[in-house]
């Protein structure tokens, strides 16, 4: 799954909707005979405006690398907003089919988590996805459930396990963001790695409150006026940070410690950029890194996605909505507080 890739060679199959939405048409007028497309998929054609559900040519047979699905639930994540709108790095280009991954069934009935980040196209009825993309799915594990989850699990699983180095038997983190539907899962994820005392830090004190933190930091809406003092004497092994901007800066510019700690760039919640003063660097014995696909490579992430899968089979049900895939033009921008991600299904 490498995130840095030339947009060439990943998206050539979605950089082909057009031409094949228009050749097969042709085709299929000289042979009458050749049966008419069943698949649907939800098409993005413009930036910025949501995808129309319609008709598209059936996908070709699966090579022999590849499974061919029949898709149960895919979810609507924040990142596939952002590549459908032409404004991530990753965004393919038009027309495309969106979705980066989903619970998907064999002819047979097998179910596999699937991870179609290179190519797009999950919001289709069908997918053909390489086989090292797809992992089995646990027995009792929750189909829409899973397809909610594994996206904004992904995040601070793979921050943990790939860009951290020798954290310590029972760490301490700090989880900036931690009323996030990403902070939220980081929380149970962070004990199953070995996490002994979980920090949470938000703007809302009673959110916090009901997500079982060991300790809870309230932030205020003038982040260099927050009140670091409850840390004081606490010795931070790592912090997930999902807000970045004015928080994180103040602080590593106020928290100090003789303990290594590493600290890892998640989310923008709060902004896009991070000032840090380079007193701050040479005064604190501070590692910083950033997560995400690029950080790490998506072979990194198929082969940690068993342990993650094993690893949300104790987290609590969450609150998914869940909406038919013909919908997806309606259901693109709808977004109500406390109803969940959304998850789109046959």
């Amino acid at each position: 799954m490498q995130h840095c890739l030339r947009r060439s060679k990943p998206f050539s199959a979605i950089s082909k909707l057009s031409r094949l939405l228009t050749t097969r048409t042709n085709h299929h007028q000289i042979d009458n005979s050749r049966k008419m497309s069943t698949m649907h998929a939800a098409v993005v054609s413009t930036y910025g405006k949501p995808p129309a559900y319609t008709a598209v040519p059936d996908l070709p047979a699966p090579t022999s690398s590849q499974l061919q699905l029949k898709v149960l639930a895919t979810g609507l994540h924040n990142i596939v907003r952002s590549r459908a709108s032409g404004n991530h790095y990753s965004s393919p280009p038009l027309p495309q089919i969106p979705g980066i991954d989903g619970i998907g069934a064999t002819s047979d009935g097998a179910r596999y988590y699937f991870n179609a980040f290179r190519t797009g196209g999950s919001f289709a009825s069908h997918i053909n996805v390489e086989k090292n993309s797809a992992i089995p799915m646990p027995e009792g594990l929750d189909t829409v459930q899973t397809a909610a989850l594994v996206n904004p699990a992904t995040s601070s699983w793979m921050a943990m396990k790939a860009r951290t180095t020798n954290l310590p038997a029972d760490f301490t983190v700090l989880i900036l963001g931690a009323t996030s539907a990403s902070g939220r899962l980081a929380i149970p994820l962070a004990r199953a790695n070995g996490a002994a005392h979980v920090i949470g830090a938000a703007r809302s004190e009673a959110a916090l409150a009901t997500l079982g933190l060991d300790s809870s930091l309230v932030v205020t809406d003038d982040a260099g006026k927050t009140d670091f003092s409850l840390l004081d004497g606490v010795e931070i092994d790592l912090i997930l940070d999902y807000i970045n901007g004015p928080l994180p800066t103040a602080l590593l510019s106020t928290h100090k410690q003789r303990k290594p700690l590493q600290y890892v760039h998640i989310g923008t919640l709060s902004g896009q950029e991070m000032a840090l003063p380079g007193a701050v660097l040479r005064s604190n014995n501070l590692t910083i890194r950033g997560s995400g696909p690029g950080a790490w490579s998506l072979a990194e992430a198929a082969q940690e996605m068993p342990a993650l899968l094993q690893a949300l089979g104790a987290v609590g049900e969450q609150k998914v909505r869940v909406a038919k895939l013909e919908d997806v033009e309606g259901e693109w921008d709808r977004k109500v507080e406390g109803e969940g991600r959304v998850v789109f299904v046959p």
